[in-house]
C-alpha cells in the first residue's frame, strides 16, 4: 500500500468541482466552484483480539489491519442552471470528479481524483443566474492526490 502525502482539506476550502467524460483520455468539464463543508479520508480495519501465550491471564489485546481506505467530501457550492442540471444528472451514479484546490502545492493547492457517488444534492437557493445547492460524494476508489505546481 503507497501513501500519499495529502494536504489538510479544511471545512471552508473553496475548490472547483469537476466531472470526467469517462473517455480513455478523460476530459474533466467544471460543474461548480464549492466550499467543503467537511472532507473526511478514512482507513477501515479488520480487528481481533490476541491473548498473550507467556501471561494467560492478561487481557487480550487488539490487533487492527488496515484494510480499506474510504474519503466522503460534503460541500456547498454554486453553478449556473446548465450546469446544476448536470449534476443532477449524476445523481446516484459512479464518476470520475475532481476537486481542485487553488494556490501553489506549498500552500496546499493541488488536484484530487477519483471515483465518486453523488449521493445528496440539495437545492438551496436560486436566483436568475445561479443556483446554491448542497451536495455530498463518496469515494468508489482509489483517490489520488497531485500537488499544484
Amino acid at each position: 500500500m503507497t501513501t500519499t502525502a495529502y494536504p489538510t482539506l479544511q471545512p471552508g476550502t473553496s475548490f472547483q468541482l469537476k466531472a470526467g467524460d469517462g473517455a480513455a483520455t478523460e476530459v474533466f468539464t467544471l460543474l461548480a466552484s464549492a466550499t467543503t463543508k467537511s472532507f473526511k479520508q478514512q482507513i477501515a480495519t479488520d480487528s481481533s483480539y490476541e491473548i498473550d501465550a507467556n501471561a494467560p491471564t492478561t487481557l487480550p489485546v487488539r490487533m487492527s489491519v488496515p484494510v480499506g481506505f474510504a474519503a466522503d467530501v460534503s460541500g456547498s457550492g454554486k453553478a449556473d442552471f446548465s450546469r446544476f442540471h448536470t449534476l443532477q444528472g449524476f445523481l446516484g451514479m459512479t464518476k470520475n470528479y475532481q476537486i481542485v484546490l487553488t494556490g501553489t502545492g506549498a500552500a496546499g493547492g493541488g488536484t484530487y481524483q477519483g471515483a465518486f457517488i453523488l449521493k445528496e444534492l440539495n437545492l438551496s437557493t436560486s436566483d436568475e443566474k445561479l443556483i446554491t445547492f448542497d451536495f455530498a460524494l463518496e469515494s468508489a476508489g482509489a483517490l489520488t492526490f497531485t500537488a499544484a505546481s
